[in-house]
């Protein structure tokens, strides 16, 4: 059984070697394809159609020219793994599990890049009720989260070979979240605050966009490891729009990261 309060051990993930293999494996016309389900509806905080399904991760092998896919593993014991983030740099993928009856987990895969075989290597907890979306941060050091029932995001450490360390950072929304129930969230969603998504800049990777079904934020910038309040803004119907720097553990606020490189100059 997975642990969930400890770094995972450096054994159990593939080296940082192991980007020659995922080179070769990209070589030839198939490509892998994971597809995250939900195997129980109850404790959702939205109420999806269809039926749950018997496996948690199912597996695919992509034809790159005709399109066709062929199921090649299945892989059960996840509860509802509703988001998953692949490493690009190594054969090891996350996922974050969605409840709003319990803290969700964010679980490291290893990934057979031949079989498509998954083995999981390890849990740590979100601290927050149905997390709902992963992003690394640039330099691949910081895993950032979301908790959509909590309205919280947090950051974890991420080691040279994709291993996950415990929450070293969450903030919480400025109002708690007050929903009773999935009827109660579903009446009133709109009126608190509910991050479902956390998305970094394309240009410097600094600022972080968190899409809120009650707020709207945003985050200047990850290097990544704690979340720190620096100033609040109003923006119209938008509602309160709170800024906050990613920083370091141990590191002054006004220290934390230095500021963007300055465009280059013209030759005009």
């Amino acid at each position: 059984t997975p642990q969930r309060t400890r770094p995972f051990a450096g054994q159990n993930l593939p080296s940082h070697r192991n980007g020659q293999q995922m080179a070769e494996a990209t070589h030839d016309n198939t490509a892998l394809l994971f597809v995250g389900c939900y195997t129980k509806f109850d404790d959702l905080a939205h109420a999806p159609r269809g039926t749950p399904s018997d496996a948690s991760i199912y597996t695919y092998s992509l034809d790159k020219s005709s399109g066709k896919l062929k199921h090649v593993r299945s892989l059960s014991g996840i509860h509802n793994p509703a988001f998953m983030r692949f490493h690009p740099t190594r054969a090891v993928m996350y996922a974050a599990t969605e409840s709003i009856d319990s803290a969700g987990d964010i679980e490291t895969l290893a990934v057979d890049l031949r079989t498509g075989a998954l083995t999981r290597c390890g849990t740590q907890s979100a601290h927050g009720a149905s997390t709902c979306y992963l992003t690394l941060s640039p330099e691949l050091n910081c895993l950032l989260f979301t908790n959509y029932w909590d309205g919280s995001l947090g950051a974890m450490a991420v080691d040279v070979n994709g291993a996950l360390s415990p929450v070293v950072s969450l903030l919480e929304p400025p109002v708690p979240v007050r929903a009773a129930s999935r009827k109660d969230h579903l009446q009133n969603r709109q009126s608190e605050s509910h991050a479902h998504a956390i998305v970094l800049d394309p240009e410097f990777g600094r600022v972080a966009f968190v899409p809120d079904l009650g707020m709207v934020r945003s985050f200047p910038a990850p290097s990544a490891l704690e979340l720190r309040p620096d100033r609040s803004t109003h923006r119209g119907f938008l509602g309160r729009d709170r800024v906050l720097r990613l920083c370091t553990p141990h590191t002054a606020i006004s220290s934390c990261l230095p500021p963007p490189p300055p465009p280059a100059p013209s030759n005009s």
